[in-house]
């Protein structure tokens, strides 16, 4: 069965498919997409499909017919259900591709001490998500972007504990700084909540690493942005949140 596909979703596509194979659109790529594709050979993927997409291209053609079947064994080779999914995950909000980086999270330590938890963070495009991956000192978190109102929202989870974070985006095209809340589990089981910040990086995610920083420490800091995460984290009333240890579970919990 043949359907109708616009030219820039295949040209996308391919695109797609070359930077997860490291090839490019030649020779040499078209038989290394046959030979790793069940069922797709070289003179689908360069006539048939690259061929006829250029003609198209330059004749000024936005759709062509191709067969459905093999769309969907290279969709599903890319990691999609089929080739409607990927086309769905074209959709993705640019403003949460814009994000797409390596990042440090920030959090003051819900305690007296003044301490503050900074942790790698990576966002990056999955398939047609936008997935949020944060590196703890203990366990791993990771979860789906979403977007709205101007907010960024995201429901990280682990194996056995949840964080939930907002943070302000507004209309930034491409923000440094990301501040936010969280709330979630203490270690000692008990709701928490607090304000949170995500600062972009320039290096890879794998060579992040955590850290507990001293807020006196970043405060007399020759560097501006480490004394300026010391001021905001600073007092712990403007950062943490925290319930009353409850003991009956009444209303004289809260005397």
């Amino acid at each position: 069965m043949n359907l109708e596909a616009p030219v820039e979703h295949l040209e996308q596509l391919m695109n797609l498919l070359c930077k997860k194979l490291n090839v490019s659109l030649d020779k040499a790529g078209f038989m290394t997409m046959a030979e790793v594709i069940q069922d797709v050979d070289v003179r689908y993927v360069r006539d048939k499909l690259h061929g006829r997409m250029t003609r198209a291209k330059v004749d000024r053609i936005e759709k062509i017919k191709l067969s459905d079947a093999k769309l969907n064994t290279i969709s599903e080779f890319l990691g999609f259900k089929n080739f409607i999914h990927f086309q769905n995950s074209l959709s993705l909000d640019v403003n949460l591709l814009r994000l797409v980086g390596s990042y440090y999270s920030f959090v003051r330590k819900n305690d007296i001490k003044k301490e503050v938890l900074r942790s790698p963070v990576k966002i990056e495009r999955r398939t047609n998500e936008v997935i949020l991956k944060l590196k703890g000192k203990d366990r791993n978190f990771e979860g789906k972007l979403q977007l709205l109102e101007g907010c960024i929202f995201c429901l990280m989870k682990s194996d056995d504990k949840v964080f939930h974070h907002v943070y302000k985006l507004g209309n930034a095209q491409n923000p440094i700084v990301l501040q936010g809340v969280f709330s979630g589990i203490s270690s000692a089981n008990s709701p928490i909540g607090g304000r949170c910040l995500l600062i972009k990086q320039d290096i890879d995610f794998d060579q992040l690493v955590n850290k507990k920083l001293d807020v006196n420490s970043l405060l007399t800091s020759l560097s501006l942005e480490k004394q300026n995460i010391g001021k905001y984290f600073e007092a712990y009333e403007n950062n943490n949140l925290s319930i009353r240890v409850p003991s009956g579970f009444d209303l004289d919990d809260l005397a």
